[in-house]
């Protein structure tokens, strides 16, 4: 225990207002570990409590007379830490102390014994010593531990925050593009930060596809991707990127020389692009947690930090609130509550597709009601919207897109469009850029890179 800490803790407590505001809501006397700090904690939230106004140390000295529970040596040394507590030269020193940095201190303190607390509890709840609590209670109780944060924010007001409102509906860097005009239209510029975007398709169809082309979209154009796949190999995500990038297609790459493959990786590379981070994750384990801490690992260890995240796909997804639940609509509405739960924390656009029952399979149109399992997923999106292609339409290279929710424009205007695709190019088109961007030959194909101004096929292997 860091008991110097915890005076520290106690003497801003008592002494300043604004330190005290932000910490009162978290203080709890368990936090501390002598029995001197426990009995000024109870003391100092019996006053404020009755008074609002931090006790002086009169007020303190005072009540602590009144205490009645405590022996005479108990008494004797409270009453000196008390003195301690505001002593003119420590509360001198500790006003030259950065507010922020001990703001910081104190809440990693108090989340650390908030976790030890709630670890002691958990352990005599599995034990039976705790008969008033199940073992369902656990993760709350770990989860309400882990949470604690001095949020300084206390909201946006409508008059005063005005200027700065009007800046933010003009930045772009709050809207994360799409690979296709037709989607920025619908969006009002592209997807928001500290959003939940669901692709919604078939099996097969298009979810993993679509996000490997926006992907390699948001890569080229400077933006930070973190694509998490819970189904298939990073390198298989990987290839797809490869296939976009370098425009040929995908089973050309296994026929490429290795020359001219890195040749084009260190073309790319020379641009002024942005960087792809892929993980890979056993389906069925990763949850909001597991992406919260791999978030604060990547901008420590590698000072990566995305703009946007490919979770491929929702559906494969655990929840850390919920284990054993039966409830599809539950559960499957708290996956999606969590991730952008993490998005809204870290400011970070959120892309995580999920697919549709055995009714949308094959059709040329669906609903929210073709969501598989539930509905829950779609009551907390924020831009949801549907992925069609039928036998007739992939002849064509083809794909219609739905919009199924938008929080940022009319989902009627239109409510659905084509576009062209080239699955094995891993590329998308706006329909009226069709003219033959999308590729039916079966020659050979040289590795085009896609950042290069020279006449195509260039590059000879």
């Amino acid at each position: 225990m860091n008991t110097e800490l915890e005076k520290i803790i106690l003497s801003l407590t008592l002494t300043n207002s604004d330190y005290a505001s932000k910490i009162n809501p978290y203080l709890k006397s368990e936090f501390f570990s002598t029995s001197e700090a426990v009995i000024v904690s109870d003391l100092y939230k019996q006053f404020f409590g009755k008074y609002n106004t931090l006790p002086s140390k009169d007020s303190l000295l005072i009540e602590l007379e009144d205490v009645s529970s405590i022996s005479q040596e108990t008494y004797k040394n409270t009453k000196q830490f008390i003195g301690d507590l505001y002593d003119d030269k420590k509360l001198s020193a500790l006003s030259k102390i950065e507010p922020e940095f001990i703001l910081e201190k104190t809440e990693k303190y108090f989340r650390q014994q908030a976790c030890h607390l709630a670890i002691l509890e958990s352990l005599s709840i599995i034990e039976g010593e705790n008969k008033k609590l199940t073992t369902d209670a656990i993760p709350d109780i770990l989860k309400s531990a882990i949470s604690i944060s001095f949020d300084t924010n206390i909201g946006h007001d409508y008059i005063d925050d005005a200027e700065s409102r009007f800046e933010f509906y003009h930045k772009v860097e709050t809207r994360i593009p799409f690979p296709l005009k037709a989607f920025n239209e619908i969006t009002n510029g592209g997807a928001a930060v500290k959003s939940l975007v669901v692709p919604v398709a078939p099996t097969g169809i298009g979810k993993s596809f679509f996000m490997s082309v926006w992907s390699s979209y948001l890569l080229k154009n400077g933006h930070n991707v973190l694509y998490i796949t819970l189904e298939m190999a990073e390198e298989e995500i990987a290839k797809r990127i490869d296939a976009n990038l370098f425009d040929i297609p995908l089973d050309r790459l296994m026929v490429t020389p290795k020359s001219a493959f890195l040749s084009n990786i260190k073309n790319i590379a020379s641009q002024k692009i942005g960087k792809l981070k892929i993980k890979e994750y056993v389906t069925g384990t990763f949850n909001a947690n597991h992406l919260r801490h791999l978030i604060k690992e990547l901008k420590q260890k590698e000072n990566f930090e995305p703009q946007i995240i490919m979770i491929d796909y929702l559906n494969l997804m655990a929840s850390y609130r919920h284990t054993n639940i039966s409830d599809s609509y539950a559960y499957n509405k708290a996956v999606a509550e969590e991730i952008r739960g993490v998005g809204m924390e870290f400011g970070i656009t959120i892309c995580s597709p999920t697919q549709t029952n055995r009714q949308g399979i094959g059709a040329a149109d669906f609903s929210l009601t073709e969501i598989s399992e539930s509905m829950g997923i779609a009551h907390t999106a924020d831009f949801m919207f549907g992925l069609i292609q039928t036998e007739d339409m992939a002849k064509l290279n083809q794909m219609r897109i739905k919009q199924l929710k938008n929080r940022w424009g009319d989902i009627n205007r239109p409510s659905s469009f084509m576009i062209s695709v080239d699955k094995s190019k891993m590329q998308m088109f706006d329909y009226d850029d069709l003219t033959s961007s999308v590729s039916n030959t079966t020659s050979p194909i040289e590795p085009k890179n896609m950042f290069k101004q020279e006449p195509k096929n260039e590059l000879k292997f």
